[in-house]
């Protein structure tokens, strides 16, 4: 009589560490993955796997499609009422994971259905074509370091699930401020800004996807802003005085406000 709960929970906690380690293989597949292929694209341009042999106007609409459908996923599942709403389902560490997974499966189809519209309208010669490669780099190399400089980012949401399946507790961060993030206060926007632009050739699908992303991201900032002030409260405040949101306008914070504790 006493046999049966015994199994069941440790049924139940079998397949609790298969759904999460499982998840943590679909974030690291989509997601994972996802974000060096966009930088290829964002490099490269467009392979166009799949040329659907549209005309332009339905290229460009199509292409306009794909980029609001993944900034309705991106911003939709980041709101705090969503997540509430799919922490009815699954645990509440687990909802990182699904959000990266889902971010990375739309951006993969972003990509693969993407139509390239030929010839470029406008390209680069020397020395600006190098430039734009050297700042599209500067770029890359800058996104690296705005995300080291988040010591408790966890962009795949893996650390999150390992410590659901651990029961283990998250470290509690101070609201530091270090790295880019004296410059400005969303270096990764600032740097993404910057790869987006950084390109010698210039295609009308190009063009179009660097102004609706260009836009996204500034709304995005203004939502982020919101959401941080509600968390941090006069600390965040404090910083937006101090610090400029995208655009970097001084060389250094001073050393008082390196670091501001909760």
């Amino acid at each position: 009589m006493h046999i049966y709960p015994l199994m069941h929970s440790h049924s139940t906690g079998s397949v609790s560490k298969i759904s999460g380690y499982a998840l943590i293989a679909l974030s690291l597949l989509l997601g994972g993955t996802s974000m060096p292929a966009f930088a290829l694209f964002l490099f490269a341009g467009s392979p166009s796997l799949m040329d659907l042999h549209l005309g332009k106007p339905a290229a460009l609409g199509l292409n306009a499609l794909l980029c609001a459908l993944f900034f309705l996923q991106h911003s939709g599942m980041v709101r705090e009422r969503f997540q509430k709403r799919i922490q009815q389902y699954i645990p509440k560490e687990y909802t990182p994971a699904v959000y990266a997974s889902a971010s990375g499966a739309v951006l993969w189809l972003m990509m693969l259905l993407w139509q390239s519209i030929q010839p470029p309208v406008l390209q680069m010669e020397n020395p600006f074509r190098i430039l734009a490669r050297i700042f599209f780099l500067f770029s890359i190399a800058g996104s690296i370091w705005g995300n080291v400089a988040l010591q408790a980012l966890d962009p795949l949401g893996i650390h999150a699930v390992l410590r659901y399946l651990r029961n283990s507790q998250p470290r509690v961060m101070p609201f530091m401020i270090s790295g880019p993030y004296r410059w400005v206060r969303h270096p990764l926007y600032f740097f993404s800004l910057v790869m987006i632009w950084a390109c010698p050739d210039w295609t009308m699908d190009r063009l179009m996807f660097s102004l609706l992303w260009t836009a996204w991201l500034i709304m995005g900032t203004f939502l982020e802003e919101r959401d941080l002030v509600k968390a941090h409260g006069q600390n965040y405040q404090r910083y937006q005085q101090e610090v400029p949101m995208l655009i970097p306008r001084r060389l250094w914070m001073s050393d008082r406000d390196s670091q501001i504790k909760k």
